[in-house]
């Protein structure tokens, strides 16, 4: 059983070797009671032959409330122990309860606070990745554009080259060759305008 606060007693943080199931805790845990109250536990059956009653800290007084989650689940309690004899009443059983809820309403912003900072770091690490991934295309992109650039310079030679020597009427070019230079003229203007 983990202590995680206490007031008056030096309790917190400590680890207390005990079954969980005999502690007031798990009673008031186990019950449909918003608030188990225990007046004086030494005179109680159920309670007066546990550690915490006969050793030290000798609680005779406990008053504790479940702390539920929305899914039901039981955490633990929040819960008043004193060594003597005590009682609360209605106002504070209920002032009790209602502490426990909100308790578990602060446990629950917690848990939703650390979810979405774990969403958040993820979404950055996506983030960063499509920057990295944007550079190196921005990056390739330029790369293309170069290699692009350098592949139409001479494709345009060939194609004015090609084109001036078809329509050049001094140039005696032979038929078989007049073919393949107006194939390689126009292959060259497709090249060109990919």
């Amino acid at each position: 059983m983990f202590i995680k606060s206490s007031h008056g007693a030096p309790l917190a943080g400590t680890n207390t070797k005990m079954d969980v199931r005999t502690s007031f805790c798990f009673y008031a845990c186990e019950q449909e009671d918003p608030v188990l109250m225990i007046e004086d536990a030494t005179v109680v059956d159920k309670y007066k032959n546990m550690d915490v009653v006969r050793n030290e800290p000798y609680f005779n007084f406990y008053a504790g409330a479940p702390l539920v989650t929305p899914s039901g689940c039981k955490l633990g309690t929040l819960c008043v122990m004193d060594n003597k004899s005590n009682y609360l009443d209605e106002h504070q059983l209920k002032a009790l309860s209602q502490l426990a809820q909100q308790v578990v309403a602060q446990l629950e912003l917690r848990l939703s606070v650390l979810l979405l900072k774990k969403k958040t770091q993820v979404l950055e690490r996506i983030n960063d990745d499509k920057n990295r991934f944007i550079g190196k295309n921005s990056y390739n992109s330029n790369i293309v554009g170069a290699i692009s650039h350098d592949i139409r310079q001479p494709l345009q030679s060939i194609m004015i080259c090609s084109e001036l020597m078809l329509q050049d009427d001094d140039c005696q070019i032979p038929e078989l060759y007049v073919d393949a230079l107006e194939t390689t003229h126009s292959s060259a203007k497709l090249m060109h305008n990919m």
